[in-house]
């Protein structure tokens, strides 16, 4: 009899232990299901806020937009961030290299520019969301240096500073001056070559505080240089834009958030 009582609890022990087993494995299915269920229910929330897509880039480019203090400064920079806040999502601004931003908003979908001239090369390349200004483009030269430019085709007597990818550099490729530029991957570097005398000349559309801004920066003095020629034929309007791949749903709603004070 005792025999048989000892059967019995091994077999109850048997059936509570695959009972319990069963329970465990249930809640761990249920579990699991449960942390899917979140994860997608994140990601539906995240992919039904388009904005969260949208990148802008700019560059360091006084007084149009630059960096001070670690926060994003400038004319063009307060238009995009009123632009921004009407949209009503914290759009990210990173500012890189120009030849950088340049490439990620050409070829990059829902990655926004400024500020960027427009003109004839880029007319095709881009979608142009919204007019922030126009800017006149100069030539400057070393104010010890005798240099005379009465038209553009004194250019060739020279050799250029003059940022890459810029509009600058672009528009004197088209006007046929290619030949006389020495490139720059910024503003910075661009003028220098200028002050250490490897170049004659430097295209830029600063002048005033944004003259000695990027003058300063660069470790030199902005009285010790003069403006010898205004180029008329590259004189642009200036835009935030996008690629060709951005939605044109993405980008009228871009458009209508945009501040209209200067159209």
């Amino acid at each position: 009899m005792f025999k048989k009582r000892k059967i019995n609890l091994l077999f109850l022990s048997i059936i509570c232990l695959i009972f319990f087993v069963g329970c465990a494995q249930e809640s761990q299915i249920k579990s699991k299901d449960k942390v899917y269920e979140n994860n997608t229910k994140n990601i539906e929330q995240a992919s039904d806020n388009e904005w969260s897509r949208v990148l802008i880039v700019t560059e360091n480019y006084p007084p149009l937009n630059y960096m001070e203090d670690g926060i994003l400064k400038g004319s063009s920079a307060d238009f995009v961030k009123k632009g921004i806040k009407n949209i009503g999502f914290d759009i990210p601004i990173k500012v890189y290299p120009w030849a950088r931003s340049y490439e990620m908003a050409k070829e990059q979908e829902n990655v926004f520019i400024f500020s960027i001239s427009r003109t004839p090369e880029r007319e095709d390349l881009f979608k142009w969301v919204a007019l922030i200004n126009s800017q006149n483009v100069y030539l400057y030269a070393l104010s010890d240096r005798e240099i005379t430019i009465n038209n553009l085709e004194d250019i060739k007597k020279y050799k250029v500073s003059a940022m890459s990818e810029d509009f600058t550099e672009q528009g004197l490729k088209r006007l046929g001056y290619g030949d006389y530029i020495i490139s720059a991957p910024n503003q910075e570097v661009s003028v220098a070559q200028l002050f250490n005398r490897r170049t004659d000349l430097w295209i830029a559309t600063a002048r005033d505080e944004a003259l000695d801004k990027i003058c300063e920066e660069a470790g030199y003095d902005s009285q010790n240089l003069k403006v010898v020629f205004e180029i008329d034929e590259l004189k642009f309007d200036i835009y935030i834009a996008t690629g060709l791949k951005t939605s044109d749903e993405v980008v009228r709603k871009f458009r209508e958030a945009m501040p209209k004070t200067k159209d």
